[in-house]
């Protein structure tokens, strides 16, 4: 028998399963970064799909001076359904906390999630000096709407 031979049948046979191996996890690496490319690909689409659907409409702005509360009517115009602690309020430019959302119809009863085309009652007690005021209303897709008023 040959024993060269022998030794190189060998060397070639680790060699071969060396590379087979090597390619198995290259596939398996390759499989897991395309499926999490994908997930992440489906997760911005929807996150772009609705922000493009997502939209509001300040309808009416309401300051009581007596009794310093701030009442805001918004319309949920676009094809989104809003979850309204996501909701963000500014005035003036500042960041404002402790606000509520409420059925116009019903201010005993808090609204949590704005369907499209409802419109919602945002009450806030704060206090304004005279003069123009801005509002701004951020969703959680980032859409903004903003209206001024006259205190």
């Amino acid at each position: 028998m040959n024993k060269k031979g022998a030794g190189s049948v060998v060397s070639t046979l680790i060699l071969f399963i060396t590379i087979l191996i090597l390619t198995a996890s290259l596939v398996v690496y390759l499989n897991e970064y395309t499926s999490n490319t994908q997930d992440s690909m489906k997760v911005e689409s929807e996150r772009i799909s609705n922000k493009l659907k997502t939209s509001l409409e300040i309808i009416y702005i309401d300051y009581n001076t007596s009794n310093n509360n701030l009442s805001i009517y918004v319309k949920n115009t676009g094809k989104t359904k809003l979850i309204t602690k996501y909701i963000n309020l500014y005035i003036d430019g500042k960041f404002l906390s402790n606000f509520s959302f409420y059925y116009p119809d019903n201010l005993s009863k808090k609204m949590d999630l704005l369907e499209p085309l409802d419109t919602v009652l945002i009450k806030k007690d704060i206090t304004l000096q005279s003069g123009t005021h801005s509002i701004l209303l951020v969703t959680e897709y980032g859409n903004k709407v903003e209206d001024f008023f006259n205190v």
